[in-house]
């Protein structure tokens, strides 16, 4: 049963109403929000797709980004954003498990509904830009099938090829497998019980400590040089190290989950962070810039430090959105945005992609005027295909694989029921009384 604290969180996230629009296209969430849509959550989602989508309207120039759009371009580390977003709603409901010593969600519902969630939308648009850019450049039978199931960053050379944007789902697929299994050993080496909150915020913290050690290791041993790629086992530990990316939505999520507790010293903390947005907002806008500024693009080093501010920063504005309250009308506009981001973040990409291997310049100029133009234009063109995505593939899939949950529920509802009866029977004949089903260990 959720206190008055965790239960005021989770209302204040999804205080704004949901706009017609908004609730016409919407489907059950995540489970960590109960399966509730978060509206300021799914407005954040349309910030992180948009600004990736700024950050690459400047190639539609055809030429050397520089001035405004060069800065624009920079809005690409909207992808941290969505990286804490999934250790917060992803990593949610396992770090409960943990915290209240019960099994984690059923690891084949798991896997159904990412599988779902990312898979056949990401197919669609892979197919596309194979058939409309890049497909020339399929030179091995084995390509397709790795960047297909999401394994390109299992290779060498392959993390960044054929289709750019995939690269951040190549590094969540990896997340969302370790996730289960993190889970799974930290279960067995607690035999079942419960891991206290603070045991659990330092092992995050441990994590994401580790997770940055590697990259820094990494970095000071193989220098960035151009044409080269790290070999594999190198580039798999790289990969382990942008684990790190997900540690700032994990600990947001055990914050909030301090809630139970309000004399809770992260609930003191986070409350007082999450509740003030202007000047956090403004520290996690001072730390993306000052990241953004790293020479990241020559320097294996820089990248790696880049990490942690980038990191630090999406944890700030996603905390800060989902104690909400604030985002009442910014959510109005940009929920219904967020519910496509997925298909905006992918289709942005081939048709973009597919405008610039046929050579059509949009507008010329590399001013703000100039930069703006493109960037309309690439919304105008990418929001009605991200609908469609959403309508006919991603919304469909999602509505069938909830109603598998419930169904799945009832049933285990239902046998967990039938168990009992005899066993009130047998405790009942032996001249016991039955112990309520809830208190039962």
């Amino acid at each position: 049963m959720a206190t008055p604290a965790a239960e005021q969180v989770r209302q204040e996230a999804a205080a704004p109403k949901r706009p017609d629009l908004y609730s016409r296209l919407s489907v059950p969430g995540a489970s960590v929000t109960h399966h509730e849509r978060w509206v300021s959550v799914d407005a954040l989602r349309a910030i992180a797709a948009l600004m990736v989508l700024v950050s690459h309207a400047g190639l539609l120039a055809l030429a050397e980004p520089v001035g405004v759009a060069k800065q624009a371009s920079r809005l690409g580390v909207g992808v941290w954003i969505f990286f804490a977003a999934s250790g917060y709603l992803i990593a949610g409901p396992f770090l409960r498990a943990l915290l209240e010593g019960r099994r984690t969600p059923p690891v084949r519902r798991y896997a159904v509904r990412r599988a779902v969630r990312i898979l056949p939308a990401y197919w669609v648009a892979l197919a596309a830009i194979l058939l409309l850019v890049t497909g020339s450049a399929l030179s091995r039978w084995w390509q397709l099938p790795v960047h297909g199931l999401l394994l390109q960053g299992l290779v060498p050379g392959e993390l960044k090829s054929f289709f750019l944007v995939a690269w951040s789902l190549a590094v969540e697929a990896i997340f969302y497998v370790l996730v289960p299994l993190g889970a799974w050993g930290v279960q067995r080496l607690v035999r079942g019980r419960p891991v206290p909150l603070d045991r659990l915020i330092g092992g995050v913290l441990g994590l994401w400590s580790v997770a940055f050690a590697i990259s820094v290791t990494l970095a000071l041993a193989f220098p960035l040089q151009a044409g080269h790629t790290l070999p594999g086992g190198v580039q798999v530990l790289d990969l382990v190290g942008s684990l790190a990316n997900f540690c700032p939505g994990m600990l947001v999520f055990l914050a909030v989950t301090a809630g139970t507790d309000p004399t809770s010293r992260w609930w003191r903390r986070y409350a007082a962070v999450a509740s003030r947005p202007l000047p956090t907002l403004t520290v996690a806008g001072a730390l993306l810039l000052a990241a953004t500024q790293l020479p990241f693009e020559t320097s294996h080093l820089a990248g790696a430090a880049q990490g942690p501010m980038l990191g630090i920063a999406s944890g700030l504005i996603l905390a800060t959105f989902v104690y909400g309250g604030w985002t009442r009308r910014l959510a109005r506009v940009l929920a219904p945005i967020g519910l496509i981001s997925y298909g905006v973040y992918l289709w942005h990409w081939v048709i973009l992609s597919a405008l610039v291997h046929h050579k059509v310049s949009i507008v010329s100029g590399l001013g703000l005027p100039a930069t703006g133009v493109r960037v309309a234009v690439l919304v105008a063109l990418t929001l009605p295909v991200a609908l469609l995505s959403w309508l006919l593939i991603e919304r469909p899939l999602l509505r069938r694989t909830a109603g598998w949950e419930r169904r799945s529920s009832a049933r285990a509802a239902a046998r967990l029921r039938r168990d009992e009866v005899p066993e009130a029977r047998s405790l009942a004949g032996g001249g016991q009384t039955a112990l309520p089903a809830s208190t039962r260990p």
